[in-house]
């Protein structure tokens, strides 16, 4: 019975996402490549949700690369049990060539990874918004869409900068957090770097039956 419940919860969750996913991405304008991914606290599976909408999409014919700007926390390694030396930071201040950063998914086809890379190896320098900027542009023609994948942003000048730096930006906060100073901060920190916000995705919401009816069609 309770696996049977689990099951029905995961199945809700997912088709909502789904759901959620075509909205976002039937907003976007046809230059709207490169999306940043960010939350206003570290407890919202960020990053599962970004492979999750990642692989939706790839499924869908769309080429991926999901970015792990995640500088202080990197997370590409933990969802994909996976470790990488090398990745966003060396392509952005090392002399690493950009193909050699980009690794194939091994679970999904369509979907390329950057891992976050080394940057005990770069602490003594600065990150100007120009480098960065040249860097992801120059992975742009060869994808159809870039998932920039950034640490809660509050109060990280680099999240900030990175999410500035993207045509669109996707907030993850938990319902509890929905409108309190934390969530209203995240965002007026966002506001103030001009960062182009497409949306907020609530995570831990518990929908109701009448919201479940509707998001599978039923009458």
């Amino acid at each position: 019975m309770f696996r049977k419940k689990d099951e029905e919860k995961k199945e809700i969750a997912l088709q909502a996402f789904y759901d959620l996913e075509d909205k976002l991405v039937k907003t976007l304008g046809s230059s709207d490549k490169l999306i940043g991914f960010t939350s206003t606290t570290n407890h919202t599976d960020q990053v599962l949700n970004v492979y999750i909408m990642a692989k939706h999409l790839a499924e869908e014919g769309d080429r991926i690369l999901i970015i792990d700007a995640n500088l202080r926390e990197p997370a590409l390694e933990d969802l994909t049990d996976k470790f990488e030396e090398r990745g966003f930071i060396d392509g952005v201040l090392g002399d690493y060539s950009k193909d050699d950063l980009i690794k194939f998914d091994e679970k999904f086809d369509n979907i390329y990874l950057m891992y976050s890379g080394k940057v005990s190896d770069y602490a003594d320098e600065f990150l100007e918004p120009t480098e960065i900027k040249n860097f992801i542009e120059s992975l742009r023609d060869s994808f159809d869409y870039i998932f920039v994948n950034t640490t809660a942003n509050k109060d990280i000048p680099e999240a900030n900068m990175f999410l500035a730096l993207c045509d669109k930006v996707l907030v993850f906060t938990t319902f509890a957090n929905k409108d309190n100073d934390l969530y209203k901060e995240s965002i007026k920190q966002l506001e103030n770097v001009n960062a182009e916000i497409l949306g907020i995705v609530l995570t831990n919401y518990i929908y109701s039956e009448t919201e479940v009816r509707e998001m599978f069609g039923e009458d």
